[in-house]
């Protein structure tokens, strides 16, 4: 960070504005995240809520392409002529064929600044006496943000039938992975884990079992006066839990949190 609450990027790009913040962290979630976290078994796809879809914004002013006499159509020609990656053909050394790429595309706000649109009088005129030039992002339908900072968030889907247990640990054992690869002053966070449901809806099944399983003991003794009627009852609880986990088991039904909560 920088003074001005501005933003300095490993690019080296300074994100001055809000939008500039939002796109940057984006394009993290988007080109660095989401793909890792797809590749995790069992991971559908990865949704992303916030931020901007980066966008190189050209804001032209009539009035200076005006008093240079440059067209709309000489600005855009030289835009296009500014972000291109063609081949060259081939070269042969030493009995080896190597292919040839010129890669001009734009890597840096600077590099659109600099771009040449037209010479007058032996003076060559850039994007930058035309136009503003800033980092923007796309028409966006949904926000999201925390302690009052907007940040980006991704939602990881599962595929069907799969174990929610199983996905979300490998989702979260990989997001520890992916948090190594991120830009500086950049850090993720797990915000909503739902391993930690059915772990807690498991823990309140057995729970519940262990509780019927001694009311029923006590209320048959307390007036039967037979613990051994008593006894009988208490272990058909175990046993009747064990054949549903069995039947299950048969019918290759996982424990999620419909099945926990019938039981």
């Amino acid at each position: 960070w920088l003074r001005g609450r501005s933003f300095l990027s490993a690019e080296r790009e300074r994100l001055d504005t809000p939008i500039a913040r939002a796109s940057y962290l984006r394009t993290g979630q988007d080109w660095i995240v989401r793909p890792q976290l797809r590749s995790v078994q069992g991971v559908a796809g990865v949704d992303s809520i916030g931020g901007y879809e980066k966008q190189l914004v050209v804001e032209p002013d009539p009035t200076r392409m005006a008093s240079f006499g440059v067209s709309w159509s000489e600005l855009a020609h030289a835009l296009e002529a500014a972000n291109q990656s063609v081949g060259a053909n081939f070269v042969e050394r030493g009995g080896e064929a190597f292919l040839v790429r010129a890669n001009a595309l734009i890597q840096n706000l600077d590099q659109i600044r600099t771009a040449s649109v037209a010479t007058r009088e032996g003076v060559s005129i850039l994007v930058r006496d035309l136009a503003e030039v800033r980092i923007g992002g796309d028409l966006r339908t949904g926000a999201a943000s925390e302690n009052g900072e907007e940040v980006v968030v991704g939602t990881v889907l599962m595929l069907v039938k799969e174990n929610s247990r199983t996905v979300s640990s490998a989702a979260a054992a990989r997001l520890t992975e992916v948090a190594k690869s991120l830009p500086p002053g950049v850090k993720v966070q797990i915000v909503y884990d739902r391993s930690n449901l059915v772990n807690a809806t498991i823990e309140t099944v057995e729970r519940n079992l262990a509780e019927g399983a001694i009311l029923v003991a006590a209320a048959l003794f307390l007036l039967l006066g037979n613990w051994r009627a008593a006894l009988i009852a208490t272990v058909l609880i175990p046993l009747s839990m064990l054949m549903t986990a069995i039947g299950m088991n048969q019918r290759a039904v996982s424990g999620n949190l419909m099945s926990l909560g019938a039981l």
